[in-house]
């Protein structure tokens, strides 16, 4: 029960990261400044992972003979030769080395397009596997509550990237008027800017409307 819990909190983590880290593409300023929220996130987030670890190195597992191995050593010989460096990947700095070796650590175009770096950490959406797997064979949800329930979260995702991609190119174009945003969320806050990619985002996806870009000089 404590692991079932324990993994519970690492999906949850997983699926946070998904939107945390594609908001900080889009709407967070760029280079190595950052708000103390924004750090406590990601190091209490990294935190669960690295801790993630030293779980997977201590857990028993069930060999070919379907036998309980509790033997640390065949633990980490097969962990290592599983997820231990997709993880490892995905918990290691890129972002800051990539702005370093760049010459790029303040907000800028250039420290903009680093920080797709960041969706590195995406690795960490592994630990869905074992939960669609769950939901795909068992018999306790209902088919249709369970369709409803992978369609919500598809659109959701979808249109919250949709918001990010559409603010990162607004803002690349310094919110000029050839965007889809345009200048008017300038002086809005954060929570004004996100709700107003979100509202845009939702529009098109439920409306299904063919949007123009106009180009300049035409």
């Amino acid at each position: 029960k404590s692991y079932k819990c324990w993994r519970g909190l690492t999906v949850v983590s997983a699926i946070f990261t998904l939107f945390f880290v594609t908001y900080q593409i889009g709407f967070a300023a760029a280079g190595l400044y950052t708000t103390d929220a924004a750090s406590s996130i990601e190091y209490s987030l990294l935190a669960i992972f690295v801790l993630d670890i030293i779980v997977q190195f201590n857990l028993a597992f069930y060999n070919s003979r379907d036998d309980v191995c509790c033997d640390r050593a065949q633990i980490a010989q097969r962990y290592m030769k599983g997820m231990f460096w997709m993880v490892l990947v995905g918990g290691l700095p890129f972002y800051p080395l990539a702005l370093a070796s760049a010459g790029e650590l303040l907000d800028s175009t250039t420290s903009q397009f680093l920080a797709f770096f960041r969706l590195i950490r995406l690795v960490r959406l592994h630990r869905l596997r074992d939960v669609l797997e769950f939901l795909q064979y068992t018999t306790s949800i209902s088919l249709l509550w369970l369709t409803m329930l992978r369609n919500f979260a598809v659109a959701l995702v979808g249109t919250h990237v949709a918001a990010c991609i559409m603010y990162f190119i607004a803002r690349l174009y310094n919110f000029s008027e050839e965007t889809w945003l345009g200048p008017q969320v300038r002086d809005l806050t954060p929570f004004e800017r996100y709700s107003t990619s979100m509202y845009w985002s939702v529009v098109t996806f439920t409306t299904g409307e063919r949007l123009s870009i106009p180009i300049r000089g035409t």
